[in-house]
């Protein structure tokens, strides 16, 4: 179901940015050939007056055949009139017509972006706790705040939090909260999170002493957190040795390496984002939840008789079990300081019993589900409510909202495929596979999300597309721009040979994402 409604969005999408393209087109009285939606031959044509408009069977583009686009005086009709040619139209028209597909994408994505804001309201992060005796709470937040501003800036999601908080990681921060309908300002100074690691070691095994430092894994000196983090994922599901020491005494630890979990250094203000609420938006049929009857709208109320308080207490949960189903016997988990000393040692013991879930669905009837310690996975059949919340401002500054929020989208792309270029992150390259998982995430989540969803892809399919790359819109943008400095046009045989060039590239990389998709989804990479 996720791959027909992928296809239906990308000839959609498609189909907006070849409109864009058509409509100037027209305008400059430019003889449009075809408009074609998809590659090669077509399944589906009609012709109205000069135009033929096609369905071809392989949806991952598309075009708009202008007469005399591919050689300069060519006509594909002897009866089409020379001043109809493509190129026999001033160079700032030629611009504004290849401009004018991205440009197309682009205009929806805020668009899109607007109706939503005014249908549902500006999204807030909703604060799920807040930790003791750190900023966010000497400053007064408090669990169920929502924050609405930072230092001035409109806060819509929480990576908006982070890039905020790492901005002004050296000031003074005044944020703006949301409690009960009121606003209030909150001052405070974050603070810095120390890079950690965290290992977890199967086997009944004697662990180092806390403060004791680590000095070598499996034989290899070691010098930094980073080293150790390093050396240790090579020996996973293996026995490693660690070599520690304490004042003037040494020691060995053995053990199997069963997980281990690096984190970055981190600007902070000590609160927990709401990422979910206790509430299943969704659920798979096949599940062993919905067997044993769990709706949708059921909430949780206990997991192995504990009840949870908010989300994070829930993921915290979670995360311990996770912890337990991957020891055997019985095992530890190290938590080690970026100096690499220990600074604490958590026993854990293998899941012995069933883990039991209770449930109460929107009638009130109780549901309990066993299922087996390690089956934890059987929860991704449970889709959860978004955190997030919506709060509702006048229509005028819901449209502000929503254009700064789609500027913030491009911005984050714009730097994300700057760091492509430059080599940074290709695993985050998403092809055709990698997307057809985010579409069918997306179909689970809510139409709100979906919706933005869509708005994302066509706003990425609009930014890549200005990219002055051969064989995209941007390659010929740039030979125009060109043209228009020096007063004469690029050879038209070289121009073509170029976007040839750029067209086997762009072949070559669809084949790189799509072998990165696979390797992600069969678990090698």
């Amino acid at each position: 179901m996720s791959v027909i409604v992928l296809l239906a969005i990308i000839m959609s999408v498609v189909a907006m940015h070849e409109f864009g393209h058509f409509v100037l087109a027209k305008i400059f009285n430019v003889y449009v050939i075809r408009f074609s939606i998809g590659f090669g031959p077509p399944i589906l044509r009609y012709k109205r007056k000069e135009t033929e408009y096609v369905i071809a069977p392989i949806p991952l583009g598309g075009y708009v055949k202008l007469a005399g686009e591919i050689e300069e005086g060519v006509r594909e009709n002897q009866e089409i009139p020379t001043n109809r040619l493509l190129y026999s139209k001033p160079a700032w028209q030629r611009f504004l017509i290849f401009v004018a597909g991205p440009l197309a994408n682009i205009l929806f994505a805020y668009l899109v972006f607007v109706i939503l804001t005014l249908s549902f309201g500006t999204p807030r992060v909703g604060i799920d706790g807040v930790l003791p005796l750190r900023p966010a709470y000497i400053a007064g937040i408090r669990c169920g705040d929502l924050i609405e501003t930072i230092n001035g800036n409109q806060v819509f999601d929480a990576y908006d939090i982070s890039d905020l908080v790492n901005k002004y990681s050296n000031e003074e921060m005044h944020i703006g909260i949301i409690r009960q309908k009121k606003r209030l300002m909150v001052n405070l100074h974050p603070y810095i999170q120390p890079s950690s690691l965290e290992v977890i070691l199967d086997k009944d095994i004697s662990p180092p002493p806390t403060n004791a430092r680590i000095v070598s894994v499996g034989g290899v000196n070691v010098f930094s957190l980073k080293d150790i983090y390093s050396a240790i994922t090579k020996f996973r599901n293996e026995e490693i040795t660690l070599t520690w020491k304490k004042d003037d005494i040494s020691g060995i630890t053995k053990g199997v390496v069963k997980n281990a979990v690096y984190s970055p250094k981190r600007v902070m203000i000590g609160v927990m984002i709401r990422i979910a609420r206790n509430k299943v938006q969704r659920i798979d049929k096949d599940s062993i939840f919905y067997r044993a009857g769990v709706r949708r709208g059921a909430k949780i109320l206990k997991v192995n008789g504990h009840r949870f308080a908010n989300w994070s207490d829930f993921i915290d949960l979670i995360t311990s079990l996770n912890k337990q189903q991957l020891v055997t016997s019985g095992g530890v988990v190290l938590h080690v300081s970026n100096g690499m000393f220990l600074k604490s040692v958590e026993k854990i013991s293998p899941i012995t019993k069933p883990i039991e879930f209770v449930f109460e669905n929107e009638d009130r009837s109780i549901v309990t589900v066993n299922i087996d310690g390690k089956s934890l996975n059987s929860l991704n059949s449970l889709y959860f409510a978004e955190g997030v919340e919506y709060v509702r401002y006048a229509p005028m500054i819901e449209i502000i909202h929503a254009i700064s929020r789609t500027n913030r989208f491009a911005l984050k792309m714009i730097q994300a495929i700057a760091n492509l270029l430059k080599g940074k992150n290709l695993n985050q390259f998403v092809g055709p596979i990698g997307l057809t998982a985010v579409i069918n995430q997306g179909m689970k989540s809510g139409a709100d999300t979906f919706v933005s969803l869509i708005a994302l892809i066509t706003l990425n399919l609009g930014i890549i597309n200005l990219l002055p790359l051969p064989a995209l819109d941007g390659g010929r943008i740039f030979f125009v721009l060109l043209e228009m400095v020096s007063r004469r046009r690029l050879n038209p045989e070289i121009e073509n040979y170029i976007h040839l060039i750029g067209f086997i590239f762009l072949i070559l990389l669809f084949i790189f994402v799509t072998y990165g998709d696979i390797l992600r989804l069969g678990g090698g990479g």
